[in-house]
């Protein structure tokens, strides 16, 4: 956590929604599926959740499949996200 923090420096701006999206990413992924997919393919599995995570809209709930952006990346990543499962779990044994 205080390494995540620290590349913040003593003044700025941040964008907080953004920040903290990475922030649960980097915490769900090292606690769901381990310290070696988070330092060799956090950036793969980070986007891959942000597009999920983008996809679930207000709108979603009552047309799931309207032709939408956010909807066609969310309908992409329930696809390839297998792939990217299968490949991490191939590389812990």
């Amino acid at each position: 956590m205080q390494l995540f923090f620290a590349k913040w420096g003593e003044s700025g701006e941040v964008d907080l929604k953004l920040e903290f999206e990475h922030l649960i990413i980097l915490t769900a992924s090292r606690c769901l599926l381990g310290q070696e997919v988070r330092n060799n393919l956090f950036e793969d599995v980070s986007s891959l959740f942000h597009d999920l995570d983008n996809g679930m809209l207000p709108i979603s709930v009552l047309f799931p499949y309207l032709p939408i952006p956010a909807h066609r990346r969310r309908d992409r990543l329930v696809t390839n996200l297998p792939c990217v499962l299968i490949v991490i779990f191939y590389q812990m044994r």
